[in-house]
């Protein structure tokens, strides 16, 4: 009898298929030329941490016991405490093709041992885990309750986390919204009047303007939020710092290309850059503000290269062995319908650099449904 590498493969897999079957028998290895099942039904318990279960051992051929006699099954009875991670085997019967017990042998209480071989210790693993199965009560609605809203901040908080990663290493909001967004995001905000969403954009020429604009214009803007805020933030020289100086605040080359831009046309007077902020009242100046916007970005980005890693914005990164940060949202459920989600919708709320997210469950999976600027 050979066992095959394949085999160890079922140690990690007995927790959770041990969880799902409904059938009488499980089947815990297979072997080169037989297999083993554990009866589910049978069993025996003492307490959480003890039980008596049974094993049967298949074979495709007969199986010499000794010179008279050979079997075709073997059933094992196996005491096993989980607690002690050791076993003693009960009883052994060896049945013939036909089903027929040919030959018993008795075990002793006194013969505990621990397991010897992958074999071995794959039957007491699954034996254990029945154990731990049919003796752990059922949790309660409100444990259920608890637990899937755990499970759901855990998500709400990955999910924040990776977007904010992306825009960091992408500095690109086209690139992080289509995967972390909301499909509906834009039509939740222009749904939403409880604010506007879209910062400088006039309501009505949000609804009136194209959809592709629409999202040109925002992904622009978010990224010009975050390229800023990071730019800004390496600008300081010191952690008291809250106000950067104009001269440190606008390099020539980004003065230079406001000044030449079409949308300067919109400047009143002696103004400086108060026009920036002022609404954006029709579709054409949507457009020419949203091209502005693209080229800030550009400069941003090239100052930002050249910012020396210990004053950049960062996140950690987490290798591939640690549980990405947790971090703690604060929760607000939707009195009424928001952002075009219905009433009772429940939002998990994180700021991450450069902005305060809101965070929803749509359709099984953890979307953001907004984003704000928010420099702290």
């Amino acid at each position: 009898m050979k066992v095959l590498l394949i085999s160890l493969i079922v140690l990690g897999s007995v927790t959770i298929c041990l969880s799902q079957t409904s059938s009488r028998w499980y089947r815990v290895q297979t072997l080169e030329d037989s297999y083993i099942e554990m009866d589910t039904f049978s069993a025996e318990f003492e307490g959480t941490t003890q039980g008596r279960v049974a094993f049967r051992w298949s074979f495709e051929s007969n199986q010499s016991l000794n010179r008279q006699l050979s079997y075709r099954e073997r059933l094992d009875l196996i005491n096993v405490d989980c607690e002690k991670n050791r076993f003693w085997t009960q009883d052994v019967k060896y049945l013939n093709s036909a089903g027929k017990v040919i030959f018993e042998s008795q075990g002793s209480s006194t013969e505990w041992r621990l397991s010897g071989n992958a074999i071995t210790a794959n039957m007491i693993l699954a034996a254990c885990e029945l154990v731990k199965v049919r003796t752990t009560p059922p949790p309660t609605a409100e444990e259920v309750t608890s637990q899937k809203e755990a499970s759901l901040r855990k998500e709400a908080s990955a999910t924040a986390y990776k977007f904010a990663l992306t825009l960091e290493t992408t500095q690109d909001a086209s690139k992080a919204i289509p995967q972390f967004f909301s499909k509906a995001y834009l039509s939740g905000y222009l749904l939403d009047a409880s604010q506007n969403w879209l910062v400088l954009l006039d309501p009505a020429v949000a609804k009136s303007a194209k959809p592709e604009e629409l999202q040109r214009f925002y992904e622009a803007l978010i990224s010009n939020g975050y390229l800023g805020s990071r730019f800004l933030y390496a600008q300081r020289t010191s952690d008291d710092e809250d106000v950067i100086p104009e001269e440190r605040a606008n390099t020539p080359e980004l003065v230079q290309f406001v000044r030449n831009h079409p949308y300067t046309k919109y400047k009143q007077g002696a103004q400086a850059y108060d026009y920036l902020a002022e609404r954006i009242n029709s579709v054409d100046r949507l457009r020419e503000y949203t091209d502005l916007l693209d080229g800030i970005n550009r400069i941003l980005r090239k100052e930002i290269a050249k910012v020396p890693s210990e004053k950049d914005l960062l996140l950690r990164q987490f290798s591939g062995d640690e549980d990405i940060v947790h971090w703690e949202p604060s929760v607000k459920d939707c009195a009424r319908s928001c952002l075009g989600l219905p009433a009772g919708t429940r939002l998990y709320q994180f700021d991450v650099p450069a902005f305060h997210l809101q965070l929803a469950q749509i359709d099984g999976e953890m979307k953001i449904v907004s984003a704000l600027f928010s420099y702290k």
